[in-house]
């Protein structure tokens, strides 16, 4: 296109010397056509703005002044595009929606939405190297307690506290099991706990009930100071439960205990 020659149904420059003939000479119409198609547009609700070549305004749809459709787009009906926008080539513009100012150029993807490469996870995506040492810490700890438990439950000395030692059992086994899908949310990589050897020592049952009450306690301690030490909101919330299940265990260990200790009548 040579410099200075206007593009066949380009509006916008019509537009300009049509009002500067309005003010000259006003009973003088000198693009008849011109005017006509405006009225025609102002009829149909659509405020002329800058539509190019080789795009598709459905019926219904409003652009405003200063906003551009490139070609090869596509506005659907019940669309607004705002003044200073600008529609890129090959997309659609659905019902409802509203292209505003300084939003640049629309593409097909979400307005704010980002590759999900680029995106970063709310929680559990990413820990410091001293929290996954941590973590895989309770990981070997819980699985610990379990091998524990089950080995106390053999010797433990009445059906009641060998039914509570295999319930302990099996939820150590699960906190171990939630704990290694928190380590695979953060890092994408499995956890491959240690491979327990040896024989577990079992003292006696009232000495295992302390030791026992001890290690639960402790734990208890171990996940509260985690949570108030994290950043991460869901991890906060899985050392808080985690913790509420060790403080458990501990009460189970003294009632034992205290039903082990009561005198003789």
């Amino acid at each position: 296109m040579e410099t200075g020659t206007k593009m066949e149904g380009a509006s916008y420059d019509y537009r300009q010397y049509d009002q500067v003939w309005r003010r000259v000479a006003p009973d003088l119409n000198p693009y008849p056509e011109v005017r006509a198609a405006m009225a025609a547009a102002t009829d149909a609700g659509t405020v002329p703005g800058t539509t190019m070549p080789g795009t598709t305004t459905m019926p219904g749809t409003t652009t405003m002044p200063g906003a551009t459709t490139m070609p090869g787009t596509t506005t659907m009906p019940g669309t607004t595009t705002m003044p200073g926008t600008a529609t890129m080539p090959g997309t659609t513009t659905m019902p409802g929606t509203a292209t505003m100012p300084g939003m640049g150029m629309t593409s097909g993807a979400k307005a704010g939405q980002q590759p999900a490469e680029q995106r970063e996870a709310c929680c559990l995506g990413t820990a410091s190297p001293a929290e996954m040492e941590m973590l895989g810490g309770f990981i070997e700890g819980e699985l610990s307690d379990r091998r524990v438990y089950l080995c106390y439950a053999r010797r433990a000395p009445t059906a009641y506290a060998r039914q509570v030692m295999k319930e302990a059992a099996v939820d150590e086994g699960m906190h171990a099991k939630r704990l290694m899908a928190v380590y695979y949310l953060i890092t994408g990589e499995c956890y491959t706990p240690a491979v327990a050897v040896g024989a577990v020592s079992v003292p006696p049952y009232c000495e295992a009930l302390r030791d026992r009450y001890h290690e639960e306690i402790c734990g208890n301690f171990n996940y509260i100071q985690a949570s108030e030490e994290t950043t991460d909101y869901c991890l906060t919330r899985i050392f808080e439960e985690l913790a509420a299940d060790e403080y458990r265990h501990a009460q189970q260990m003294m009632r034992l205990l205290e039903n082990a200790l009561r005198p003789l009548a």
